[in-house]
């Protein structure tokens, strides 16, 4: 039987990856199996320290805190030169939005995780639920900011 070592041998994968692929590859485990093994590897190992990624802190320039203050027409008619000469404006609207890429593939991981788990394993479903709680109050935040963003910048994306 071929290791999963030996059929991509450039990528380091921890012991307990290579443990499970080599399970399912042998045919020990059923693709089914292997998720619900991987699930409990994601409950076991840093689940309790996974927190939403938190908004970056805006940027303290004059040039911000007046674009901040425009109503959202008038953010929306600044000129784009503007921007390019204060880039930390799109960049902190940027890193808006990347975090609410991350959380929201965070937070669908997590949907996933938890359908790998038996019906039977209260604990580990609640467990996971508090997360997606925890993931879904910070996204409603985000979205709001996101809005907030699509908004200033007259229905476009940053």
């Amino acid at each position: 039987m071929t290791e999963i070592k030996d059929i991509i041998p450039n990528i380091r994968l921890s012991t307990t990856s290579l443990t499970l692929l080599n399970r399912l590859n042998s045919k020990e485990l059923t693709l089914e199996q292997f998720l619900r093994e991987c699930a409990y590897w994601a409950l076991k190992d840093g689940f309790d320290e996974l927190r939403p990624h938190p908004f970056p802190t805006p940027p303290n320039t004059q040039a911000f805190i007046e674009y901040e203050a425009l109503p959202p027409d008038r953010q929306a008619k600044v000129d784009p030169n503007f921007f390019h000469k204060n880039s930390e404006i799109i960049d902190y609207y940027a890193q808006i939005k990347f975090i609410c890429f991350r959380n929201k593939s965070i937070l669908e991981w997590l949907i996933e995780i938890k359908s790998y788990i038996t019906q039977e394993d209260e604990l580990s479903h609640k467990k996971i639920e508090e997360k997606i709680f925890e993931f879904k109050a910070f996204l409603d935040d985000l979205t709001l900011q996101a809005e907030k963003v699509k908004e200033a910048f007259g229905g476009h994306q940053v």
